[in-house]
């Protein structure tokens, strides 16, 4: 059996028993050295200072270290008020009346300002527990106090840039998004608001969905080649809204990092810009709705069936069988938008008339190689 040694603290002084590999104890005394050694020792080097306060004479001790925090000469009397007079005004209100809690045998965790005699200030937590007596009633309170201004500066510090980055992205950003390492959806603000999806419609590559069809197999290649390889990944998409318009965006996503290297999540943000070359438009505001003999004319020019041009276009028959039976009004605008984009990419041209519902079709053959 090894040697142990056992130690303890008193009022008086430390001992330490020892006990050898036989079983035996020894015990000596070792002077000079107590628990108020080291509780002087963790006032001097720990700013924090402690306090007692008896309910029933209302007289308060406190020690040097808390003297020393408080700003106050240690040959000062002080009592419970005088602290509640050194509360910062916009603290007062809340933390004036600790007492009164105390004495109703709850403990204290509170954190406040206090101005000192010279004018400075400083944060402090009072940390504080009560004592009962045989019968059970409140007899007084113990506690310490603890200068947390470092701390509490610079968890300021942290929540001031916080926000700094919130309002920078409000102003700038239509959308932001977060992402599991793999590149699933975990929150996104705005994107509904945007496009209608929901998180499920979106997760995966669902958000491809809403995403320019000249733009998605570029967005795709781009996005996996960034999980792959951990980089910034960065493309300018058009975006279909809920109007059923192409909008062009900046779409930014950075990799965050753990502090072993591995991807902990994605951040991503989409901020619009202006973008001339966009030719989709909403259908409601500048251009007259396809009708249906709009649509089978040009379904004859480039004898495409119904079948086809839902292939090509990406949307269901059943939408296009509505169109050219003149319920084109219960197709959503971005589906009446495919199939016109479908259209003029395979060489039909609609151009408006002297009215605004009057619509020519003409056909341009395109070139094979």
């Amino acid at each position: 059996m090894p040697t142990t040694r056992l130690m303890q603290f008193s009022t008086t002084g430390r001992s330490e028993e020892t006990i050898n590999e036989d079983g035996a104890r020894t015990t000596r005394t070792l002077l000079g050295v107590s628990s108020a050694h080291f509780l002087r020792l963790i006032e001097e080097r720990g700013q924090l200072g402690f306090w007692t306060l008896e309910f029933s004479t209302n007289h308060m001790t406190i020690s040097v270290g808390l003297y020393r925090l408080l700003g106050i000469n240690p040959s000062m009397p002080f009592n419970w008020p005088d602290l509640e007079a050194i509360i910062h005004p916009d603290d007062h209100p809340v933390h004036a009346h600790m007492d009164q809690a105390m004495r109703s045998g709850h403990v204290i965790d509170r954190e406040f300002k206090i101005v000192r005699p010279d004018g400075t200030m400083r944060w402090l937590q009072n940390k504080a527990e009560v004592i009962v007596d045989t019968n059970g009633s409140v007899a007084r309170a113990i506690g310490v106090m603890i200068d947390i201004s470092d701390q509490h500066a610079a968890r300021r510090s942290v929540e001031d840039g916080w926000y700094r980055y919130k309002a920078l992205v409000s102003s700038m950003a239509v959308t932001e998004y977060g992402l599991q390492p793999d590149g699933d959806f975990v929150y996104s603000t705005g994107w509904h608001e945007l496009t209608g999806q929901t998180k499920d419609e979106a997760s995966g590559m669902g958000c491809l969905n809403a995403i320019h069809p000249d733009d998605r197999d570029l967005v795709k290649s781009n996005w996996i080649s960034s999980l792959t390889n951990g980089s910034l990944y960065a493309f300018d998409p058009r975006i279909r809204d809920k109007e059923g318009r192409y909008r062009r965006f900046l779409s930014r996503a950075t990799p965050v990092r753990n502090s072993d290297g591995t991807i902990r999540e994605w951040f991503g943000a989409l901020i619009e810009v202006a973008d001339k070359g966009v030719t989709v438009v909403d259908e409601n505001q500048t251009t007259a709705p396809l009708k249906a003999s709009h649509l089978r004319a040009a379904r004859a020019l480039l004898d495409w069936t119904v079948e086809e041009l839902a292939v090509e276009a990406g949307v269901s028959v059943s939408s296009i069988r509505r169109i050219e039976t003149d319920a084109g009004h219960t197709v959503r605008v971005h589906i009446r938008q495919l199939i016109r984009q479908t259209l003029e990419r395979n060489g039909i041209s609609f151009q408006a008339g002297p009215n605004a519902s009057d619509i020519s079709i003409g056909y341009t053959a395109l070139q094979t190689p």
